[in-house]
């Protein structure tokens, strides 16, 4: 499992309808709860790439030196992963 502050980077960086959305979304312990499962089921590059992004705030240029590919690789990759994620969470 990832570190907790990938969860934490990532909730913070989902778009809300509002504020209050967003506050019934966090204080519903079971939205994190999914997230984290969500982030868990993907590949261990996908992981890597969002701790990458999220966590560690790495440019697409460093990220690319890390994973040894391009920077529209990269950006492909980062499409495909959030909408993998964004399909784990339909349900919120």
């Amino acid at each position: 499992m990832m570190m907790t502050t990938l969860h934490d980077n990532l909730v913070a960086s989902l778009e809300f309808g509002s504020d209050t959305e967003l506050l019934d979304a966090l204080e519903d312990g079971s939205f994190k709860t999914e997230l984290v499962r969500a982030i868990d089921s993907l590949p261990e590059y996908a992981q890597r790439l969002m701790g990458m992004i999220y966590q560690q705030e790495l440019n697409l240029r460093e990220i690319c030196a890390v994973m040894g590919t391009n920077e529209s690789h990269i950006s492909q990759l980062h499409g495909q992963t959030l909408t993998q994620l964004s399909n784990c969470m339909k349900v919120w």
